[in-house]
């Protein structure tokens, strides 16, 4: 009971981040709310590590998880808004490679230090990145070059483009500023109720909505026991593998966003999902160990290349500058809801009314409907 309650309050806490990720960028800029970003991680970090109780790690997953919801909202916005426009796809999906760099070292730490106290030393690890991130960010980064153009500071904008870019391309610069006389950021109530940004709400939600309903966390989260009754390679071993394999689709990914095109890599991604689900279906159903491995690299290959990325960028795509934030905060806090539906329903629902055999037959038929 305590186990899901501890991975509750990271939903909570992610779903909280997610909320006000958007209006606070807004309002205190992309780089301070970086900053708070850092902060949330480093509390909820040190509280784990340094705890002698469960109400630490309650408190300290609520704080981890709002860091996160908050950065699934602000880096890529704030990427989004430093890069040109036939940059931008690849350029905010950087903050998805972070994210599979990030899973990757916490897979391969955790074979190591999970044992006895060093648990510990891994929440420690965390509170360590979380501190260089803020200092980093203090002395090196800039505020977003959009940002600055909306509140007007155009000599500030101006100097941040000349770190960039250099001084030779003014239509560039234009670029980054052709949104200052619009109206200042619409709150999340005005975005809602605003008719012509529904299409735009009901795109961005609904692909964050099948980025979770395609069964990704599942893998991530139940790898272990999905694996467990393999005899001939360690369960964890092969969550790690499934971790190396996640990057090296993503990296593949990033020089392609801007070049197939949001929608040619949503049809190789999820043709790629659904072929895979196929796969390890048969696998389970031949009892045949290593195609279900190879069926689960696929599922992932063709997740890390589609739906992995695309809702952070498509995000940027489809709002105008001045309500990014908001439509960020909507999408990601539909996508945190799908993912804490996934997580507690995967064991319970999933497998027991399924059975494991057929666990990957519905999240099949939504990678198929895409």
């Amino acid at each position: 009971a305590q186990i899901s309650i501890i991975a509750g309050m990271f939903c909570i806490g992610c779903l909280i981040g997610a909320i006000i990720g958007g209006p606070l960028a807004d309002g205190i800029g992309r780089r301070r709310a970086v900053l708070l970003t850092s902060s949330a991680f480093f509390l909820g970090s040190l509280c784990m590590a340094l705890g002698n109780s469960v109400g630490f790690l309650y408190f300290g997953r609520i704080f981890v998880g709002i860091g996160s919801g908050l950065s699934v909202v602000i880096i890529p916005l704030y990427l989004a808004e430093m890069a040109i426009r036939s940059w931008r796809g690849r350029v905010a999906a950087l903050a998805q490679f972070g994210v599979v760099i990030g899973i990757l070292l916490a897979q391969t730490l955790s074979l190591f230090l999970t044992k006895l106290f060093l648990w510990r030393v891994l929440f420690g690890l965390t509170a360590a990145l979380a501190l260089l991130q803020w200092i980093s960010t203090v002395i090196f980064v800039d505020e977003s070059l959009k940002y600055s153009a909306k509140i007007k500071r155009f000599d500030e904008c101006k100097e941040i483009f000349r770190k960039l870019y250099g001084n030779e391309n003014e239509e560039i610069f234009r670029n980054f500023t052709e949104f200052q006389d619009e109206s200042s950021f619409f709150s999340i109530i005005q975005l809602i109720s605003l008719k012509l940004a529904r299409r735009s709400l009901l795109t961005a939600m609904s692909i964050h909505l099948l980025q979770q309903f395609s069964g990704i966390n599942a893998i991530f989260y139940f790898s272990a026991s999905i694996f467990a009754d393999l005899k001939d390679i360690k369960p964890e071993l092969v969550t790690v593998l499934i971790g190396l394999d996640n990057l090296i689709a993503t990296a593949a990914a990033l020089p392609l966003i801007d070049r197939w095109g949001r929608r040619g890599l949503a049809l190789l991604g999820s043709g790629i999902m659904t072929a895979s689900a196929t796969l390890i279906t048969l696998a389970y159903y031949l009892e045949f160990s290593v195609g279900r491995i190879a069926g689960v690299l696929f599922w992932v290959f063709g997740f890390a290349v589609g739906l992995g990325p695309l809702p952070w960028v498509l995000i940027n795509d489809i709002f105008p500058p001045n309500s990014i934030g908001s439509g960020s905060s909507l999408a990601v806090s539909v996508n945190f809801m799908a993912n804490a539906l996934i997580a507690f329903t995967f064991e319970l629902i999933f497998v027991n009314y399924f059975g494991a055999k057929n666990v990957f037959i519905p999240f099949g038929a939504v990678t198929l409907l895409i």
